[in-house]
């Protein structure tokens, strides 16, 4: 499924909330359990079951979330489209930061990163690139040292993979 097929999604679900960081966070809670709740995704799917019953299932396996998430998770079940949440997820941090006029970048590393240096990385980011960052912290477990940062086109890998790579490219030319 394409991007451009997610993004009424994403825009619709967005416009709906008066905070598009809290949005996004109340979806990531919503698609993890839908992901890791064995039978959850089947069951939403399944058009034989009542609204309100699948409804109430999301509830419990991602409790307190506003009920334009629920209510997005159940379109997005009745549409056959829940095995797209990762691509949605990361339409809608970059939706997200586009409404709240600030550039989307990813940080990558092995590990999750503390609060402090994850502000750090912000600061950083912000000065270089002269504009207010959302900083998004990905951990993929397949780096094995380092970190990598990517806003837009621009990146800056420090992973001992980036390193390796770079190295190999200069004995190459």
């Amino acid at each position: 499924m394409s991007r451009l097929s997610l993004r009424p999604y994403a825009q619709a679900y967005l416009q709906a909330s008066s905070d598009p960081r809290a949005a996004v966070a109340a979806f990531d809670m919503c698609a993890q359990a839908v992901m890791q709740v064995p039978g959850l995704r089947g069951f939403l799917a399944d058009p034989s079951m009542p609204s309100d019953t699948r409804r109430k299932a999301l509830a419990l396996a991602a409790p307190n979330q506003p009920e334009q998430t629920y209510n997005l998770f159940l379109l997005l079940a009745k549409d056959r489209r829940l095995r797209t949440l990762p691509a949605l997820g990361a339409l809608l941090r970059e939706e997200a930061a586009v409404l709240s006029h600030k550039k989307h970048a990813v940080v990558t590393s092995a590990i999750p990163l503390p609060a402090p240096f994850l502000q750090r990385i912000t600061a950083a980011l912000s000065t270089l690139l002269k504009q207010d960052i959302w900083l998004e912290s990905r951990v993929d477990p397949t780096v094995i040292a380092g970190l990598r940062v990517q806003a837009g086109d621009w990146v800056f890998d420090a992973t001992r993979h980036g390193r390796i790579r770079r190295l190999e490219q200069s004995l190459t030319l």
